[in-house]
């Protein structure tokens, strides 16, 4: 800059400041009958930086973004991070050191004690936790939170500032597994159980949700006790939104492939729809046994793991998919078990897709 004469003027400087981060969180209370939820969630923001920022105006973006700079950043290979999100590819990377205690449900400005022992001291310095909530906005493909009021962020400080609170948002609770085909001796596994929902208005929500971890919560003997706590993906609004419970070991479920042969014609499985067989040759079928001990029915989706060019043809339950992956959806009534029996075409063999 050149002058003819001093001068006093004002001026912004704009600059890429490394050493900052941040992560949602999320808390759910599951009602007493298990079929609503209210959904909290904060967002935390860290700066390791030596350099504090006092009333700023806070922005966050929730998503991937594509760095195009001209060099090539070295190999990441995931692992931890703290308060450093450029250049890693994305936001929403869940570092294990914002992971506070949620059991304490974010409810105590002392929400620094929830950290693990090994957190480095610069982040212990000053922890702080304020109420105010934060505004959506897109950003390309992207989704940008502002928070609405300036906000200070002093050095190696951490703060949380709400996103968001939805009340009576109603779940359906489905059980799951997963089982490897063609098993000679008899595996058995415990089911998972989910809850779920869609990510629309009608349902309390309809907003973009930034991928994090969430603590779910419920009642026992009138205390709130932390049940179990997950990590929830990126979600769009008008998506299924799945929040897992982990395993549920009462649902038993036991995959076995039978030894006897079904290719009698009185023992042949109805095809699956869409697919006609040019030769008679049927193997021995898999057998799935799903069993249910509680007092009502559930919903049980029974995923099939198959290799490489392998596909269902027979089955005696109709079959769907997900995510490119056959599924059964059952009704297994209470204190009872439902069998899944289906024959797998592995490549080479003679099949022919009808139109």
């Amino acid at each position: 800059m050149h002058s003819a004469s001093a001068q006093t003027r004002q001026l912004t400087l704009s600059y890429l400041s490394r050493g900052f981060d941040w992560a949602a969180d999320y808390t759910a209370t599951l009602s007493d009958d298990g079929k609503s939820v209210d959904l909290g969630a904060w967002v935390t923001l860290a700066n390791s930086n030596g350099v504090g920022f006092p009333a700023a105006h806070t922005q966050v973006v929730a998503g991937r973004i594509n760095h195009e700079d001209g060099e090539v950043n070295p190999i990441d290979i995931g692992g931890p991070i703290l308060a450093q999100c450029w250049p890693r590819g994305s936001t929403s990377d869940q570092p294990m050191i914002l992971r506070f205690e949620r059991s304490r449900g974010f409810d105590s400005i002392n929400a620094l004690a929830g950290m693990p022992a090994a957190a480095p001291a610069m982040l212990r310095e000053s922890v702080v936790v304020t109420a105010q909530k934060v505004a959506q906005e897109q950003l390309g493909d992207l989704k940008l939170y502002r928070v609405p009021a300036r906000t200070t962020l002093a050095s190696r400080q951490s703060k949380q500032v709400r996103l968001m609170d939805r009340s009576g948002i109603p779940v359906d609770t489905v059980y799951g597994a997963e089982v490897e085909v063609d098993q000679d001796d008899a595996a058995s596994t415990q089911a998972h159980r989910w809850l779920r929902t869609k990510n629309t208005a009608a349902n309390h929500l309809g907003v973009a949700l930034p991928a994090g971890g969430v603590a779910v919560f419920g009642a026992v003997d009138g205390r709130r006790l932390l049940e179990h706590e997950s990590n929830l993906r990126d979600i769009a609004v008008d998506e299924e939104v799945e929040i897992s419970m982990g395993e549920s070991p009462d649902v038993q479920v036991t995959a076995i492939k039978e030894k006897a042969s079904v290719d009698a014609p009185q023992g042949l499985l109805p095809l699956v729809p869409g697919v006609s067989l040019r030769s008679v040759k049927i193997g021995a079928a898999d057998r799935v046994t799903i069993s249910n001990p509680f007092a009502g029915g559930i919903e049980f989706e029974l995923e099939l793991r198959l290799e490489a060019g392998a596909r269902v043809v027979r089955a005696d339950h109709a079959l769907g998919a997900k995510n490119g992956r056959p599924i059964f959806r059952l009704r297994v009534p209470a204190h009872e078990t439902v069998t899944v029996r289906y024959q797998i075409e592995h490549t080479g063999d003679r099949i022919l897709r009808t139109p």
